[in-house]
């Protein structure tokens, strides 16, 4: 005999509640649905006190709370490996994103997608480098602000999978606005990326001479030379094969 095991759910599914109010306000006269009503029993406040609990977490672990003994927590090491994780998350999510879509859009991109990203990446870049130059000495922490200055490039990349993932959950990732937002996510990423290729390259002609800016800027010369001359021809042939 085979144990059966009966799951009910609710359709339409139990996303967003009416909040606390009609709990707490409730009376002896409501009917049955609202007085068997209760606030967790949707989904949509479980995730966010998770996602509160998770902002908790991480302000109490932080350096403003624990001080000088957050650097027991927060190793450089540990730092480093969650980065190279996290960066390996990252291309592999480029990884499917690219077999479901078309990047060859950057280069059809139109005026209104050019001027769309261009937009995303100028305006935070305009609002980041005010603070920062006002948020330093510049007699006594120069080396902090110039360091910080050239960060700033990132603070103005605009995060393709955030995109990508909402026009998903909004399911108009096909439709005529989401390829249009789509488009302009992935120019700006790539806008963004050159952006903080070039404030790098000056952050360390800057700190440690022309030598190593050139020799960094050689390195990325040549990965993105083998990433489209070598491995680019070699997937094309590939799938000609196939075919």
């Amino acid at each position: 005999m085979v144990n059966a095991t009966r799951v009910c759910i609710t359709i339409p599914p139990k996303i967003q509640s009416a909040g606390l109010g009609p709990e707490i306000l409730r009376s002896e006269s409501d009917d049955i649905a609202s007085a068997n009503y209760k606030w967790y029993s949707y989904s949509l406040p479980r995730l966010e006190l998770h996602i509160a609990l998770i902002f908790m977490a991480g302000l109490v672990l932080s350096h403003a709370i624990l001080h000088t003994k957050s650097d027991v927590l927060w190793t450089d090491e540990s730092i480093q490996v969650l980065g190279t994780v996290a960066t390996f998350g990252y291309a592999f999510f480029l990884f499917l994103m690219g077999v479901k879509m078309d990047p060859g859009m950057i280069f059809t991109a139109n005026k209104r997608t050019l001027s769309i990203a261009l937009l995303s990446v100028i305006a935070p870049l305009i609002c980041a480098v005010p603070i920062i130059l006002l948020s330093f000495d510049p007699i006594t922490e120069h080396v902090p602000k110039v360091q910080t200055l050239f960060l700033s490039s990132s603070f103005a990349m605009t995060s393709f999978p955030v995109i990508n993932l909402l026009l998903s959950e909004l399911k108009i990732l096909n439709s005529e606005l989401g390829r249009l937002a789509l488009a302009s996510a992935i120019t700006a990423d790539l806008f963004s990326l050159f952006l903080l290729i070039g404030s790098t390259l000056l952050g360390v002609w800057i700190q440690f001479g022309g030598n190593a800016a050139l020799n960094e800027f050689m390195n990325s010369m040549a990965l993105f030379a083998f990433a489209f001359l070598v491995l680019r021809p070699a997937d094309v042939d590939g799938d000609q094969i196939h075919t």
